[in-house]
């Protein structure tokens, strides 16, 4: 059976911080706040996916 993942434990503070910056990022505009994370995790997992499938091509030749 598939164990349930733990929670993370954040600091309420830091967490407002964080928010209260990506706001300044953006301008005060919700949409260009929300976006620039987003379109860093899309990059993110991207990068990973190719770091992955260049893992598992190595291992497959060997």
């Amino acid at each position: 059976m598939a164990q349930a993942a733990k929670p993370i434990e954040v600091e309420r503070d830091a967490l407002e911080d964080d928010v209260d910056g990506v706001l300044r990022i953006g301008g005060g505009d919700t949409r260009k706040a929300v976006l620039g994370p987003l379109l860093g995790q899309r990059l993110t997992e991207s990068e990973l996916s190719q770091i992955v499938s260049a893992g598992y091509v190595r291992k497959r030749l060997h």
